[in-house]
């Protein structure tokens, strides 16, 4: 006979002795620490990425030398640094400009604190003609002075066709157009009488007439102006609404009567009007 195992004996080694109850909680628990290990793992691995690229950028600063060294070079090869940008203010210039200095195109020599309108040089027309040999007649040029009702008295009353010509020194188409009145009078010689006006008198008690003289000489001897020559001292804007006239280069033509047959103005119908082509023909018509 085979003994039997006591009941208590048959429990513990039955069916349910090869299925432990501990090992499954213990198995269960190490998977989970696994997974978290693993987890954990990940997360660290991340932050490695981030460290990957602050080592990136710690090797930055070697290649950027090298690009500093470079651009160094190069721009102590360029003869002319480029100017520095700055972007969303103001720009300053590279350098304050002198004063003084004389402007890109402009001829003459530029003197500092110099303002307002400058004189214009001697035109090219009036250069020409001291250079045909009327330089020496104009150095017999002489200035007067006179009011504006005192000059259109005498202009009326000369006897014959009279031409009278109100010009300044810083109007630059009246210098070009001047010359065609020295023309005109040569032309015509005694027959017809031409006066010059200039014009430049404002009014000014610190700036009279007079300090215009040697400006105006200059130019009436180098265009051989060798006729009756004023500086008006009367102030322009009251000879201009005496003359009715709205701007200059203006030609006022009397006839032998002291009528004034034109007048002719640098605007409207008129604009851009020359001796050859509009006061010379008049002036002939007149004279038949």
């Amino acid at each position: 006979m085979v003994p039997t195992a006591p009941s208590g004996s048959e429990n513990a080694s039955g069916p349910s002795s090869h299925f432990p109850q501990v090992s499954r909680p213990r198995f269960t628990r190490l998977h989970v620490w696994i997974g978290l290990t693993l987890l954990c793992g990940s997360l660290i691995g991340c932050g490695g990425e981030k460290s990957g690229e602050a080592g990136v950028s710690d090797s930055a600063p070697t290649t950027s030398s090298s690009a500093d060294a470079g651009s160094s070079e190069t721009a102590n090869s360029e003869t002319v640094p480029s100017p520095a940008t700055n972007e969303g203010g103001l720009q300053l210039p590279d350098a304050p400009v002198p004063a003084g200095e004389a402007t890109p195109g402009k001829t003459g020599p530029a003197e500092a604190g110099t303002g307002g309108i400058e004189m214009p040089d001697v035109a090219p027309g009036a250069l020409d003609q001291s250079s045909n040999g009327t330089q020496d007649s104009g150095s017999d040029a002489l200035i007067q002075y006179a009011s504006w009702e005192e000059i259109k008295q005498f202009a009326k009353s000369t006897g014959k066709v009279t031409v009278v010509d109100m010009w300044s020194l810083a109007c630059e188409p009246c210098l070009n157009e001047f010359p065609g009145l020295v023309e005109l009078h040569k032309s015509f010689g005694d027959q017809v009488h031409c006066i010059s006006v200039d014009v430049d008198y404002t009014g000014r008690k610190n700036d009279p007439p007079e300090n215009y003289a040697p400006h105006v000489t200059a130019f009436l001897k180098a265009v051989g102006a060798d006729f009756d020559n004023y500086i008006c001292n009367t102030p322009s804007d009251d000879v201009f609404a005496a003359a009715d006239v709205v701007s200059i280069p203006a030609v006022l033509v009397f006839d032998a009567s002291g009528n004034v047959v034109k007048r002719f103005v640098d605007g409207g119908k008129d604009a851009g009007f020359t001796y050859a082509k509009d006061i010379t023909p008049l002036v002939r018509q007149l004279m038949n």
